[in-house]
């Protein structure tokens, strides 16, 4: 493709892109398939975007703008954040916006157990950490004894993507994951659909992204 050339498919990995593909009503089975790829354990058949605009807990706290927040049938919370730039407190901005999606589930004035619903947030960033991280595609964290490794709760969980470490050609797409993430990072320099990407999901995510579509 030439550098004056419009691209076939937009970028799904810059701020318009993502919204648009991962955020919108009319997308959002891109986004379910997206989450049980990513969390095969959760069963997610429907969702609900929340606000993208979460204000402080208290007055001159700092607010909180999500790329796509969304909460599943069950209650549970997804966030879901593209940095490409690098950014030193990437993981601690991940953990403040979580701890918000937990902090507003509290209940004023009721008798509440704190039986709170999961939060899980989905991290997808152009940049690396280093090897001081440990090096890893993707890397998933959550909150376990220090010991022992025993889980203290299943209600907070991290994943990281480092998706300029994803090196498979479209020959080599044998997992969702894998494919997934071949998207994410080659969309826009596509001018065809792999043959490897033959699935429902990724035939409409294609549809969806073409930019002659988007005109008129």
């Amino acid at each position: 493709m030439s550098e004056d050339a419009l691209p076939r498919y937009i970028d799904p990995l810059n701020d318009w892109g993502f919204k648009r593909l991962f955020g919108t009503e009319m997308n959002k089975e891109f986004l379910v398939a997206f989450l049980m790829t990513i969390f095969p354990d959760k069963r997610i058949k429907d969702i609900t975007y929340l606000p993208t605009e979460q204000l402080g807990m208290a007055a001159g706290d700092r607010d909180a703008r999500f790329d796509v927040m969304c909460r599943d049938e069950s209650g549970e919370k997804f966030i879901v954040e593209v940095q490409l730039a690098y950014q030193k407190h990437f993981r601690e901005r991940a953990l403040y916006y979580s701890g918000m999606a937990l902090h507003s589930q509290g209940v004023k004035g009721k008798r509440w157990n704190y039986n709170i619903k999961g939060v899980y947030f989905v991290g997808l960033q152009n940049f690396d950490f280093g090897p001081e991280r440990g090096g890893g595609l993707i890397r998933r964290y959550s909150v376990r004894d220090d010991k022992n490794g025993d889980l203290m709760t299943d209600k907070l969980r991290f994943v990281f993507i480092e998706i300029e470490r994803f090196d498979k050609g479209p020959d080599e797409l044998k997992t969702n994951l894998a494919k997934w993430f071949y998207v994410l990072k080659n969309l826009h320099l596509l001018l065809e659909r792999p043959a490897a990407l033959v699935d429902r999901i990724f035939s409409r995510f294609f549809e969806a992204a073409e930019v002659i579509s988007l005109k008129g």
